[in-house]
């Protein structure tokens, strides 16, 4: 059987793993890259040369899908979404909607819910959400968004809150860019179809 690669390739492929300028996003993508060349039997001997170089790696590739929530605001200069300033990777730093990996035995409304309160303190109950879209990321991530179907108070919304997830609350415009693509795209969807949503 013709090998698909050959050890060269392989070391090129480690080196740029293990690059300082790659984030998570990068690496994630380039394992899947280095997949999509490999026969069966030398995706099992990648999975075992990754783990013998203390890379934690799943052969079979079934992502715990990620629960995002789309959150109206009622404010005075008028409705606002619900984002967070991010304090962990991927994307430390950037906007994004509240969101997370859903957990055993839980709907995609009640992670949608838990994730809001461990990532802004605001407790909403999960039948009020909604399924309102999905959508698959490059890195082969599952992403399902929630809309919540009431508006949310400002007043309601501690604003100063902040943990090991979030380093602040933003309300957030329509014209607001997000740090992940498909934030943004649920977000203008969001606006575009407002009244589908409250």
């Amino acid at each position: 059987m013709d090998k698909k690669f050959d050890r060269s390739v392989f070391e090129g492929f480690l080196q740029e793993l293990t690059s300082a300028r790659l984030d998570s996003e990068d690496k994630s993508l380039l394992v899947s890259n280095m997949l999509s060349i490999c026969t069966f039997e030398e995706q099992e001997e990648f999975a075992i040369s990754l783990k013998k170089r203390g890379f934690l790696f799943n052969l079979y590739q079934n992502p715990t899908p990620v629960s995002t929530a789309v959150i109206p605001v009622s404010t005075d200069e008028g409705i606002r979404l619900l984002a967070v300033v991010r304090n962990i990777e991927p994307k430390r730093g950037g906007i994004g909607l509240p969101g997370g990996y859903v957990d055993k035995l839980e709907t995609f409304e009640q992670a949608a819910a838990r994730e809001t309160w461990e990532e802004t303190g605001l407790r909403l109950p999960p039948e009020h959400f909604s399924l309102m879209l999905s959508r698959v990321t490059p890195q082969n991530n599952t992403i399902v968004f929630c809309n919540y179907n009431s508006i949310v108070k400002a007043s309601d919304i501690d604003l100063s809150f902040s943990n090991k997830e979030t380093q602040k609350i933003v309300l957030t415009a329509p014209e607001q860019e997000f740090c992940f693509p498909s934030h943004t795209e649920v977000s203008k969807k969001f606006w575009d179809n407002i009244r589908d949503y409250l």
